[in-house]
């Protein structure tokens, strides 16, 4: 990109969201025929940490030399974007005063009130509400503690919320 003239990046940048290029591929596909091929268009795959890649992950895993990597992840991001009230992600949060008195009552609390849709009916909504209080309050061992709690606010506002 170093090497390009702002002109040539606007232009590419034109090129990529003209609307005739970015649905060009998609011209005389069956919906129950679309897969991957089709999809993927594009010359490049654009992903949240601003990278662009080649190929497709799954073909790229396939071709790609192995390389030694080491690298940190967390299965819980979403339960600390919560729990860190990041309000630009999430109307709620839980504040740090409530950490350590976290517990079961509270959870079955919030996910009664919260995570199923007023709009369902309510034999419907009470049933849901009841699988999912015994499955994020209930299930596993009987003595949590408030992490392991808070463990399971932040997968019910990460999984189901982006649901």
């Amino acid at each position: 990109m170093k090497s390009k003239t702002a002109e040539e990046i606007r232009g590419a940048i034109a090129v990529l969201v003209s609307p005739i290029c970015s649905f060009a591929c998609f011209k005389n596909i069956c919906i129950k025929n679309f897969g991957r091929e089709e999809f993927m268009c594009l010359l490049f795959i654009p992903v949240i940490d601003h990278d662009f890649f080649p190929a497709d992950y799954d073909i790229m895993l396939k071709t790609a030399p192995k390389v030694s990597l080491i690298t940190g992840t967390t299965d819980r991001e979403g339960g600390f974007f919560s729990l860190y009230q990041v309000s630009v992600l999430f109307k709620s949060g839980l504040p740090r005063s409530e950490w350590l008195s976290y517990n079961s009552e509270k959870l079955a609390k919030y996910i009664a009130k919260e995570m199923i849709h007023g709009d369902y009916p309510k034999k419907q909504r009470m049933k849901l509400i009841k699988k999912m209080i015994q499955h994020y309050v209930y299930r596993g061992k009987t003595n949590k503690t408030s992490s392991d709690y808070l463990k399971r606010y932040g997968d019910v506002r990460h999984k189901l919320r982006t649901l």
